[in-house]
């Protein structure tokens, strides 16, 4: 019986992460890139540059780069904005994750 139970709620979950990523997808398709270009302007270039030696571009290019998809790279700015303490919403990220997808990363909906 315990197995049954396990059984559902990890059904529960992956259904629950199927449709987050759709959500976060959505978020993206309906964002500013304009706007995003101001905020990661703003924001993530300095540190891009210091860590790749003046490229600030080459984190997104850079081979065996570890997102590989439009769910990943909201995420991956959502991680960014928490660790540098920036007070953005929500839509500021989808709005820098959409210009960086425009720009750099071409991930298909």
């Amino acid at each position: 019986m315990p197995y049954k139970r396990l059984s559902t709620r990890l059904s529960t979950v992956m259904l629950l992460s199927a449709l987050s990523g759709a959500a976060f997808g959505d978020a993206i398709d309906h964002a500013n890139p304009k706007h995003g270009k101001q905020l990661h302007d703003a924001a993530c270039t300095s540190c891009h540059k210091r860590m790749y030696g003046g490229d600030a571009g080459a984190i997104y290019t850079q081979p065996g780069r570890m997102i590989s998809d439009r769910t990943e790279l909201l995420q991956r700015v959502a991680l960014c904005v928490s660790r540098n303490h920036l007070n953005w919403f929500p839509d500021d990220e989808a709005d820098v994750a959409r210009y960086l997808n425009d720009s750099y990363y071409h991930f298909a909906r």
